[in-house]
């Protein structure tokens, strides 16, 4: 089992445990609530049974996050192409075709910002490297 066990920053004393796992663990809240139903997340060792439960500073948080961590990521689509407006070592200013989701609201959203192209393929177009297609 993969556990994630934090010691509570000064960043999340009285924070909702629902919130800091949430944030800690990279999981919706919904499924937040369905691990404190499993008993999967604990502070200081004893089991968390309401959500708003707030953590203070130093606490000992430990989320069970086996099944959550195994979940696939996003698949880039390198089909998606986009013109580099601009790009320095600070930041790249893409011209973003109409209608692709950046930060989709729904599962349902029909164009996810998982298909950009990949980082590295931005980058290398940026640099000029004959590298991949231009992203």
């Amino acid at each position: 089992m993969s556990t994630l066990v934090v010691t509570v920053p000064a960043s999340l004393d009285g924070v909702r445990v629902d919130k800091a796992v949430a944030l800690v663990a990279d999981v919706s809240r919904s499924t937040v609530n369905s691990m404190i139903g499993e008993r999967r997340i604990t502070v200081d060792g004893t089991a968390v049974s309401s959500r708003s439960a707030v953590l203070h500073q130093g606490q000992v948080l430990s989320i069970d996050a086996a099944e959550e961590r195994e979940r696939p990521g996003p698949v880039p689509d390198p089909s998606v192409i986009f013109d580099v407006v601009h790009a320095d070592a600070d930041v790249i200013v893409v011209d973003k075709p109409a209608g692709l989701v950046v930060h989709p609201a729904t599962p349902s959203s029909r164009r996810w910002a998982s298909r950009w192209a990949p980082t590295s393929t931005v980058r290398a177009s940026c640099t000029g490297s004959t590298a991949g297609p231009r992203a």
